[in-house]
């Protein structure tokens, strides 16, 4: 039993939009005649049948809320050990979690493991002040991103809010130690689709700084989203660099809100992006 739930997970982290060996994966759970297996093979069903439906006011959706809050820590696995009482801060979709906040120093100590054991897709970075459970601190020296070749699964990455490490030095300039330089080298990121840079320190030669850089970098070709949202530095000269960009042609969606900009600004970016940017 244990053989065929290690084969089926591994098809299932391999395909991680494939709901086939997630439905054959709850099949032999059910198998086993264990109550708690089939307490998680009904979340799964439940968990698929209400992606394919949306109805978020289905009493399946509840039964499997409830289902989730009695066993969250015991099908949690490893997250439950990296992140203790904040596992609830995980996200599940179809049976399985595809969401998780890390800092830095727990994605280079225990991520190799998390992303064997779960389809995760999303990625939030957080502070070492945020999670509360890292054994490591923000002196210590860390290999960069591409160091990480499982974080080529990732589709969406949150950066912060608030991320210090974003930029180094009192201005924020960009240099070799900044985790944006590191993000923009890497070429683990080639399936990265959104990219959320909200609540940060950005200002708007940042900004230019980004979008010059975005060709370049490996998810320049399949990034669809940017949200700069709440970035209290950027202002009228980075929604120009936004504005004129050739980087984000293909873009679908730009978070801007919370933002102060000028009516030019605004009407700027309007018509080059018309309804895909959200202010």
């Amino acid at each position: 039993m244990t053989a065929e739930l290690d084969v089926l997970l591994k098809a299932i982290l391999a395909e991680p939009d494939d709901d086939l060996p997630r439905l054959v994966y709850a099949d032999l759970l059910d198998e086993s005649g264990d109550d708690n297996d089939a307490a998680r093979a009904e979340f799964i069903r439940l968990q698929i049948d209400y992606d394919s439906c949306g109805d978020r006011s289905a009493p399946p959706l509840q039964r499997a809320a409830r289902l989730l809050a009695l066993n969250r820590q015991r099908w949690s696995g490893r997250l439950a050990a990296v992140l203790g009482t904040n596992t609830d801060t995980v996200r599940w979709r179809r049976g399985f979690p595809y969401w998780v906040p890390l800092s830095l120093n727990e994605l280079y100590e225990y991520g190799r493991a998390l992303f064997a054991e779960f389809p995760i897709t999303q990625l939030q970075i957080v502070e070492e002040s945020m999670q509360g459970h890292s054994r490591w601190t923000h002196s210590m020296i860390t290999p960069g991103l591409s160091a990480l070749p499982f974080l080529s699964c990732l589709t969406h990455l949150q950066i912060g809010p608030a991320f210090r490490r974003l930029f180094s030095g009192p201005t924020g300039n960009w240099d070799e130690h900044t985790l944006m330089t590191d993000l923009l080298a890497s070429p683990v990121f080639a399936s990265l689709v959104s990219l959320d840079l909200s609540g940060n320190r950005l200002r708007d030669a940042d900004v230019v700084e980004l979008v010059s850089r975005l060709p370049n970098a490996a998810f320049g070709e399949t990034l669809r989203e940017l949200d700069l949202s709440f970035c209290p530095g950027l202002g009228d000269a980075g929604a120009h660099a936004l504005a004129t960009a050739g980087s984000l042609e293909h873009f679908l969606r730009l978070g801007l809100a919370g933002l102060t900009l000028s009516a030019y600004s605004r009407s700027m970016l309007v018509r080059r992006f018309d309804d895909r940017v959200a202010f």
